[in-house]
Order: C-alpha cells, then structure tokens, then sequence
C-alpha cells in the first residue's frame, strides 16, 4: 500500500510540473502575440503609408519601399478612388508614380494579366484594398462610348482626373488602331517622321468620345482633382505631391525624392516616348482649328487655352476646373451657363 501512495504521489507531482509547463508556454506565446501586433505590425504600416523610418542606433534614413515590388494593399478597406483617364494619357506611368510614392498597389476594373506582368501586383485586387483603380467608364472596350456601364456612378468616393492635351490622344490612339499602322511604323522608324495627317473621320470619332468622356466624369458630384499630363511632365514634385495628398497619404520628401529618381531601371518601362505636343506636325492647320472649335468648352474646363503651342481664349470658362486644384460640386451646370455666354 504504501508502494502505491508513493506512485500516486509521483504521478500527481508529474501531472502537476506538466501543467506549470503549458501555462508557461501559454504565456510566453500571448507575450510573443501581443508584442508582434504592437509592435511590427504598426511599424510595417508606418512604412507603407509613404514616409521614411529611421531605425534605431545609426539615426539613418532607411527605405527600400519605393519601389513596385515593395507595393502593398491597404492594410484596412476604404470607398474606392478613381483613376480617370482617355486612353493613351500616360495612365501606367501614372500608377508606376504613384505606387511608388504612397507605398500601396493600384488595381484596376479590367483586370488585365499584361499589366499585372509588367509590376502591377494590385492589378487585380478588391479596390476597396487599393489607393487608386483604373476605370474606363463610360467607355465600353477603350475605345465604344455607351450609355451605360456595369460599374455605377456611385462606385467611386473620388476621381483622380489625368488629362493629356488632345492632339497627342488622338494621334496615339490613331497609330494604336490597325487604320494607323502605316503612320505607327513610320513613327517607329524615325525620331522625325514626315507630316501625315490623321484622316478627319478618325478625329470626329475622337472628339465624340472625348466630349462624352470628359462631361460624364466633370458633371459628377464628388471630391475630384484634375491633372495634366504636361504638368506631370514639367513639374512632377508638386505634381505628386498633391496626389498623394488628396489621396490621404502623407508623404516625406526623402521617399518622393526616391520615387522620382528619373535613372531608376524599372521606370524605364513607362518613359514617356513622345514628348508633349509632339503630334501637331501630323494636323493640318484646318484640322487643329476644327479640333479647337468643336472641344473649346471642355479643353477650358481641363485647363488648357493659356498655355502651350496651341492657345486659344477661355474667358471664364478657365475657372471651372483649374488644374492641381479640388474641384467640388457639380460643374455640370457651370458648363451650361459657361456655353451661354
């Protein structure tokens, strides 16, 4: 018998050591948790949201996330912002920007494996998850405008407008179309290629989309900021800098300095391969006057008129959407009265 309470004893005693064993595992566990989440996971957040960290001991300014491969997701959802743009505005160029500025990937409604290949991670994510998603509403396909869309007006918190000036859309999406591929190889042949105008039933069509285009996203009631392209080229600190901005990321100068470093490899993918106005020697003088007349109202209200090789007068139309600038409330009624004047 007393064999027996001795086993006992020494079973309760080995019970009793490896319950001690777990709890202390138990809570080493919760303090490794509870220092992960207060510790890293805001730290990685920090570096994400776009400034700079300086990590402890050398005082040094550290960052290897301005870069499209370092891109993240959001770390909690928001309303989608859009990015609004005609095609060929240099929209891929603008994403690659503004990834690497903000620190967070870009999606886009399409969803186009071509891109995601070229370093867009977020291509295909939720925009809910993204800092900006691409859409081409109220375009059909690029190029069909139509009536309706399967993506709604009210999809969108905000839209970031990226305009180019109209001589340069028409003629990129000309030589995109297979109507264009002798112009396009002659382009690609030569760094001064000979005048060869852009045929008048192609550039109707254009003007049609891009009014269209233009009074859809401009009669919209919501926060917008409208950029020019040939502003990102002359000025992209400022330029993106209010980007970020209306996008509610805060920036450091040390990351935009890193972002725009113009000898970075992986932004040469995205250079821009004709410079601004660099189409008007494929427009007759009659042609260009045509274009001016018939998109005078909407080319105001993008900015455009005061500046530039091809000027024209605005009046008070100018005011309606000043580039850089947030534009709130409808304009659409502004174009209205504007055109009665």
């Amino acid at each position: 018998r007393d064999a027996y309470v001795v086993a006992r004893l020494q079973l309760n005693t080995e019970r009793q050591s490896r319950s001690s064993r777990r709890k202390w595992i138990m809570v080493a566990i919760v303090f490794f948790l509870v220092v992960f989440f207060a510790v890293f996971i805001p730290t990685r957040v920090i570096q994400h949201s776009g400034g700079l960290r300086r990590q402890a001991g050398d005082g040094v300014l550290r960052d290897s996330q301005c870069l499209l491969v370092d891109a993240r997701p959001l770390a909690r959802s928001r309303e989608p912002i859009a990015l609004v743009a005609w095609p060929r505005s240099g929209t891929l160029l603008v994403r690659a920007m503004i990834e690497r500025v903000t620190g967070f990937v870009t999606s886009s409604t399409f969803c186009e494996p071509t891109i995601a290949g070229v370093g867009f991670k977020g291509e295909c994510i939720d925009p809910h998850f993204a800092v900006l998603t691409r859409t081409f509403m109220p375009l059909q396909n690029r190029s069909t405008p139509v009536d309706s869309h399967p993506e709604s007006r009210d999809s969108y918190e905000a839209a970031l407008v990226v305009t180019r000036n109209i001589f340069d859309l028409i003629l990129l999406n000309y030589v995109s179309s297979p109507e264009g591929r002798p112009l396009r190889e002659r382009f690609q042949g030569s760094l001064n290629p000979s005048p060869f105008p852009v045929p008048e039933v192609f550039i109707s069509e254009q003007i049609r989309s891009f009014k269209l285009f233009v009074t859809f996203w401009l009669g919209m009631e919501i926060r917008r900021l409208v950029v020019r392209y040939e502003d990102l080229m002359a000025k992209p600190d400022s330029s993106y800098q209010v980007m970020a901005h209306f996008l509610n990321v805060q920036v450091s100068k040390e990351r935009l300095r890193c972002a725009l470093d113009s000898n970075s490899e992986e932004m040469r993918t995205f250079t821009p391969k004709m410079a601004p106005y660099g189409s008007l020697v494929f427009f007759t003088n009659d042609s260009i006057d045509a274009i001016v007349r018939a998109t005078r109202l909407e080319l105001c209200a993008l900015g455009y008129g005061l500046d530039g090789p091809v000027r024209f007068s605005c009046q008070r139309r100018r005011s309606l959407v000043d580039p850089l600038r947030y534009a709130d409330g409808s304009v659409q009624g502004a174009l209205r009265n504007a055109s009665t004047r």
